[in-house]
């Protein structure tokens, strides 16, 4: 009998890989201010737009800001407020779409009426326009954001309950006299998480750019709090002469993005039903 080796399995090992690479971005973004060299914040007009050096290794922006200590401590602004938002906006568009498909009549109408009148809006544009009815500040970004990217959740969902709710195990669980919400959460979110989550994975670089471009226009973080799209607005003026000031947030942002949307993409890789492979014996 030939002994094979056992080959291994590329789609985990590339789920592991960008696991790592996501995990090593929270871990950056929550020690980030502990790892900065300087203070992101304090000003100092004697070396202002200054070019990399060992004191300041990407440089320093128009008020003589260390722009590698605010792009570290960026991240924690950045990466986790989008994080946040996901999570708001996953578990209100999911409890919309489980409800109102479960119960159905009147209740679904209603709210796929109010998902498709969100859903005629340009995401961006309806969110602007909240964002300049509630505000600047971080808190009135989430909140813009969240009222316009709740909606694909509540498709989802919808979709993935009705799949399930004439399923013979559905039916079962009725006769067994099962309560509504008992039958919700043992039975269908388990179900029909596996798609949610996987999108949720993707959506954390669109947070990303969501909250970086308010704040680009002004309408989210506030200075003097570093954020990328922030700093991204200040360097703006000033990046044919010192590209560094939107050189080195702009690739913060693109890296962070990439890694998010491969980690989704190897995680949705990961959870799809794969045939079992049979291993020659001789």
């Amino acid at each position: 009998m030939a002994i094979v080796p056992k080959i291994a399995d590329p789609v985990k090992i590339r789920f592991l890989v960008f696991s790592a690479l996501t995990l090593l971005i929270f871990a950056l973004a929550l020690l980030g201010p502990y790892l900065a060299p300087n203070d992101p914040i304090k000003s100092n007009f004697t070396k202002v737009n200054q070019p990399p050096s060992l004191e300041y290794p990407f440089g320093t922006d128009k008020l003589g800001r260390c722009l590698f200590s605010r792009v570290i401590c960026g991240a924690r602004v950045t990466i986790f407020s989008s994080l946040l938002l996901v999570g708001i906006i996953f578990a209100f568009g999911t409890a919309v779409g489980v409800v109102s498909s479960y119960v159905g009549g009147r209740l679904d109408t209603l709210c796929m009426r109010v998902t498709d009148i969100v859903l005629a809006f340009p995401d961006m544009v309806l969110a602007i326009a909240v964002a300049g009815f509630l505000g600047g500040g971080l808190a009135n970004a989430i909140i813009t954001l969240a009222c316009v990217s709740w909606t694909k959740y509540a498709r989802l969902a919808r979709s993935q309950v009705l799949g399930l709710r004439e399923q013979t195990f559905m039916e079962a669980a009725k006769l067994a006299g099962n309560s509504t919400p008992r039958i919700i959460f043992r039975h269908i979110l388990p179900n029909a998480l596996s798609p949610l989550v996987v999108t949720a994975a993707l959506d954390i670089g669109v947070m990303i750019i969501g909250v970086a471009g308010l704040s680009f226009l002004g309408l989210g973080v506030r200075p003097p709090t570093p954020e990328w799209g922030a700093m991204l607005n200040d360097g703006r003026a000033y990046f044919q002469r010192f590209p560094g000031t939107i050189f080195f947030p702009g690739a913060a942002i693109f890296l962070s993005i990439m890694v998010f949307n491969l980690f989704g993409d190897s995680l949705r890789d990961w959870l799809a039903p794969r045939p079992a492979v049979t291993e020659p014996t001789e």
